[in-house]
């Protein structure tokens, strides 16, 4: 079986990869074809359709959409 390529990150996911490069829990990876972040094995950012996708908690999305500067 041959490996899969590491799916490309966009300048987004990059720049957020490089803030965790001191964390060793923080991983490259995917999801699905998409490129992906794991921390302890778990998705917390990936890309899709060209947007940035986090996983938050409910209160931190809600003020982000309230500010104007996220949506669902």
């Amino acid at each position: 079986t041959m490996a899969r390529p590491e799916p490309a990150f966009s300048p987004a996911l990059e720049a957020l990869t490089n803030r965790y490069d001191a964390d060793a829990e923080v991983t490259r990876s995917r999801m699905l074809q998409a490129a992906a972040l794991k921390v302890r094995g778990k998705v917390f950012a990936f890309e899709s359709r060209g947007m940035l996708v986090l996983k938050l908690p409910a209160s931190r999305v809600d003020a982000l959409i309230a500010a104007g500067n996220a949506k669902r």
